[in-house]
């Protein structure tokens, strides 16, 4: 079984001969570790490099709807 892991990629983030993929600099929602999030290619689930936890889906949604909450209050304070 194939246990490599690759940097999570933005979908428009194809390789090019131009421009090299770019991974997500978020940081992992359980330990913080920046740039730690990978995608296993064996069962396309995300994980930690650093600490090595599971990450589900649920986790970086929760992280993202902090994120948007944060940055509505700043449009709202303008």
């Amino acid at each position: 079984m194939n246990t490599a892991t690759l940097p999570l990629q933005t979908e428009t983030s194809r390789p090019t001969p131009s421009r090299k993929p770019r991974p997500f600099s978020l940081p992992c929602p359980l330990c913080g570790a920046m740039e730690g999030l990978t995608v296993r290619t064996h069962d396309l689930e995300i994980a930690c490099v650093e600490c090595g936890a599971d990450i589900s889906r649920a986790d970086l949604q929760e992280m993202v709807s902090e994120i948007q909450r944060l940055l509505a209050w700043i449009d709202a304070a303008r």
